[in-house]
């Protein structure tokens, strides 16, 4: 996740309230610290800001599970 925080103009970054323990997990919130970001929590309807295009998301799944390591689809 550094590296692609660094790689591009990164306005805001978005993620379900969610509260996990793994080392991907703790990664990322690093990462998006470390780069003077907060996360914006993610529900049904919010709408993302960009230019040209409207673009809101549909819903966070339920449940996430007990491993952000695989497959979350964002």
């Amino acid at each position: 996740m550094d590296d692609v925080l660094k790689a591009f103009d990164v306005k805001s970054v978005y993620a379900p309230k969610v509260s996990h323990t793994t080392d991907t997990y703790k990664y990322f919130l690093t990462a998006v610290k470390n780069e003077g970001h907060t996360i914006k929590a993610v529900t049904k309807g919010v709408a993302i800001p960009l230019n040209g295009i409207e673009a809101t998301f549909l819903a966070p799944i339920p449940n996430y599970g007990d491993n952000l390591t695989t497959g979350v689809p964002f």
